[in-house]
């Protein structure tokens, strides 16, 4: 599924197309409210575009407030919360749970119902080093929700099934390839059995 957006400084709409069916469908404006100096926005849809149960979920950043925004696909509107101040980095959906990111360490799951909001998930590691909340990513891994620092490289395995939740350090990735982007916001990609095209299990790869 491809989602684009406009680049202009004010998010105005999004269209959202099916590579594989060529359906294409498109979301009204974004409220007003998410319209001031955007620097960072993050989009996820929960199922594909025709199904009945479709919703895309965006979170969005400003210098001085912070957005999630809802839209059911074929509807003409978008519900909305405002967050307590923080930097949204990721949206990723994992075991039927869409969970966003600040990127230092903080991961809330997203509700819709009965409103939209965010639920905060505690985890029982307390000693993130400063310097290492300000680089986490989560990555999807099969069944697994990894916890990647990569400077220095460190893997958590986060298990979101616990309350509160456990963070497990990680050796290896075993069967698992990361690709990571050149940009500092890019999305943090995982492969299994790299060898079948030629690369290396338990490695990272970076963009030049």
């Amino acid at each position: 599924m491809v989602i684009s957006s406009t680049t202009a400084k004010d998010i105005v709409a999004s269209s959202m197309s099916s590579l594989f069916t060529g359906v294409e469908v498109s979301a009204p404006c974004l409220p007003p409210s998410a319209k001031c100096s955007i620097y960072r926005c993050n989009g996820i849809l929960t199922a594909p575009v025709t199904s009945p149960s479709s919703h895309l979920i965006v979170s969005t950043s400003t210098y001085h407030k912070s957005y999630l925004f809802d839209w059911r696909v074929g509807s003409d509107s978008w519900s909305q919360a405002q967050l307590p101040y923080m930097y949204t980095d990721q949206i990723v959906e994992f075991d039927g749970q869409f969970i966003l990111s600040d990127g230092n360490g903080w991961f809330h799951s997203v509700q819709m119902a009965p409103q939209l909001g965010l639920q905060d998930i505690t985890t029982d590691k307390e000693d993130w080093s400063q310097e290492h909340r300000d680089m986490t990513a989560l990555v999807v891994c099969g069944d697994m929700l990894i916890v990647f620092i990569p400077f220095p490289r460190e893997l958590y395995r986060l298990d979101v099934s616990t309350e509160p939740a456990t963070v497990l350090p990680m050796e290896k990735l075993d069967d698992w390839a990361l690709f990571l982007g050149a940009e500092p916001n890019g999305m943090p990609l995982s492969c299994m059995s790299p060898e079948k095209w030629g690369g290396r299990s338990n490695t990272s790869y970076c963009a030049g």
